[in-house]
């Protein structure tokens, strides 16, 4: 856990343990550079940063490692995929 996660699980209590195992699972996967839970009440949403080519072992690895465990592994929209733009520019006409 992050120093921010570890607080916020601790003096704030918005944790849950399976939020928990699921970033220690997230933490395991090829290719991740960091994975800590976002959000609160009780749990809340795990943000994982990693290499786009290691998105597909990333959420197979999740699925059979964490979410098969909980009957989960084959429901649809457990892992949300989104990239990095080229940031704010400016056009000029």
């Amino acid at each position: 856990r992050s120093p921010s996660g570890r607080s916020s699980a601790t003096l704030y209590e918005i944790s849950h343990p399976d939020v928990e195992e699921l970033v220690a699972s997230a933490r395991q996967q090829p290719g991740v550079l960091g994975a800590r839970m976002m959000g609160g009440g009780e749990g809340g949403a795990v943000l994982a940063l990693l290499r786009r080519d290691q998105v597909d072992a990333f959420t197979a690895g999740l699925r059979s490692q964490f979410y098969q465990q909980r009957g989960r592994a084959d429901e649809p929209g457990l892992v949300h995929t989104c990239a990095f733009s080229a940031g704010a520019t400016v056009i000029v006409p």
